[in-house]
């Protein structure tokens, strides 16, 4: 049995979660990771005495969506940047139950078998988070969002808080409902634990007046951001306001699937500290 609210890869990543549990039993761990800067992609730096060698890489999105599904009890450590732990729920062994793999057949056999069930295929229209290649009239100006097919011409230069929000959409493999179509979308809270990790770091500065909070900060900030979106005609109405997910989470939008975006910059860490 499938649930059809996880991807393959998270399918996959949760069956593994429990193995390393397993193995270790009657000990028992809890998990930990946290974010890896020293890469552009959406990993995260895992630990757990379970996990065998050669285990492929873990994304904080897959993590994300195995904690908002119910699998997974999640703690922050500390101060934003110090990593998260924790634990399975009952939910995840249930579904670990259910999906046994027939015998004989490997978490190595699987994932061949799952790229090979995905068409390399790239989409007619993309949008891409690329780095700033015709000089730049503003030092302030850290990258560009541009575009193929419909959104061919689409050239738009971006600051550290714009590139905060597209990279972290772009980054996004989780989707929601909108109208009957799939956006898009990525969690406050995560997004909010991303802020205050760019503003520990120094990337963006947050001087909070009485009672603010990073929340409200960050509401603040989209609001301006959706609004200068808006103004480049190739992406007007492609970021959306604040959504509810049917759990009651708030989540950030938009309106393109996540094989619909990409990102070319090897390194944002690195641009943000130029």
């Amino acid at each position: 049995m499938s649930d059809h609210s996880l991807t393959l890869r998270q399918e996959d990543l949760l069956r593994r979660l429990v193995e390393a549990y397993n193995r270790l039993q009657p000990d028992e761990e809890p998990f930990h990771y946290s974010t890896d800067y020293t890469c552009a992609a959406d990993l995260a730096i895992f630990q757990h005495r379970g996990r065998p060698e050669g285990w492929t890489d873990v994304y904080m999105g897959d993590l994300e969506a195995l904690d908002e599904e119910g699998y997974i009890r999640r703690r922050l450590l500390g101060r934003p940047g110090r990593g998260w732990r924790f634990e399975l729920k009952r939910k995840a062994f249930d579904y670990y139950e259910s999906t046994q793999r027939p015998p004989g057949e490997d978490s190595k056999t699987r994932s061949s078998s799952i790229a090979e069930s995905v068409e390399p295929t790239l989409p007619s229209s993309m949008l891409i988070l690329d780095e700033i290649r015709d000089g730049r009239a503003n030092e302030k100006l850290l990258a560009r969002v541009i575009g193929t097919g419909r959104f061919d011409g689409v050239d738009h230069k971006i600051r550290e808080r714009q590139l905060l929000f597209v990279s972290m959409l772009f980054q996004s493999i989780r989707t929601h409902m909108v109208d009957g179509e799939p956006v898009t979308v990525v969690a406050e809270d995560y997004l909010t634990e991303k802020f205050m990790e760019w503003v520990e770091s120094g990337f963006l500065e947050f001087n909070p007046g009485p009672g603010e909070k990073p929340k409200h900060r960050l509401e603040k900030m989209w609001r301006g951001f959706v609004e200068q979106m808006d103004k480049d005609a190739g992406l007007k109405g492609i970021f959306i306001g604040k959504l509810t997910h049917e759990k009651g989470r708030k989540l950030f939008g938009l309106r393109l699937l996540p094989n619909e975006t990409q990102i070319r910059i090897p390194d944002i860490g690195a641009l943000l500290k130029r």
